[in-house]
């Protein structure tokens, strides 16, 4: 049966695709409303509907709530200020004041995620801010639009703290299929945003020891790699294979 694919990773069938919009069009949904979702831009209001899904439907977190459940695991608009400068407008705010998460998600996470509110830079815009901490310039001579272009989006994660163990040492297709149901691969400026500022918050070098492999891939097929060793954050593109000291990262 003819697939759509989502981001690269699952397939969603063409039935199961018609049988979901229809649903929602038996809800209520009308054609200017779903106009919206399509315009909507950095594809956040589905992204927002997916988060609300994987809630069960229930209220979000507050965020002094989720404050005090992941304690310094917790990344929020404070840190991004405080260290990164990032410019925030009320409506941006206003977005990121609820929590998209379960109280019993975050208390299942407490310990081996990060919530962490991501804002729209690009691994040029982190470098650019703190040089010092990256391992070298980031690379201009390899076909890696995506270290300029790409950006994430105005939301809030929960990222692995660690690679997912069972995914080291394995070729590509053997990690995406150790993801879990509501788990991606992270893009480059997703990754690198964490890694930054959860250093500049905590002094701790997430991904110091084992590298991660990212969604992003050069022209030349090689997926984006991530590390934080002593020397500094560090970008390289790999091939897929399996390597010894590299896992496949992951959020949700």
């Amino acid at each position: 049966m003819q697939s759509i694919v989502s981001h690269g990773i699952r397939t969603l069938s063409v039935h199961k695709e018609h049988e979901f919009l229809g649903r929602l069009e038996a809800a209520g949904l009308s054609s200017s409303e779903a106009q919206t979702v399509i315009e909507s831009k950095d594809n956040d209001l589905a992204e927002r509907l997916v988060a609300f899904i994987r809630n069960g439907g229930v209220t979000p977190v507050s965020y002094r709530r989720a404050r005090e459940i992941m304690g310094l695991n917790m990344i929020g608009t404070e840190e991004a200020v405080r260290y990164l400068a990032v410019p925030y407008s009320r409506d941006e705010l206003t977005r990121l004041g609820d929590i998209p998460f379960t109280e019993t998600k975050l208390l299942q996470c407490k310990d081996s995620h990060v919530l962490i509110a991501v804002y729209p830079y690009s691994v040029r815009d982190l470098y650019v801010r703190e040089r010092n901490l990256f391992s070298g310039v980031v690379p201009t001579s390899w076909d890696l639009p995506f270290l300029e272009e790409a950006r994430g989006n105005l939301r809030w994660y929960l990222f692995r703290k660690e690679v997912i163990p069972t995914t080291i040492g394995k070729a590509c297709h053997e990690q995406l299929a150790e993801l879990t149901t509501f788990e991606r691969t992270p893009r480059t400026c997703e990754i690198v945003y964490l890694m930054l500022l959860y250093y500049l918050a905590n002094g701790i070098r997430l991904f110091g020891d084992v590298d991660a492999r990212c969604r992003d891939v050069s022209r030349g097929g090689g997926h984006a790699v991530v590390g934080f060793p002593k020397e500094g954050i560090s970008l390289q593109v790999w091939r897929d294979d399996g390597f010894t000291k590299l896992g496949m990262a992951a959020l949700e």
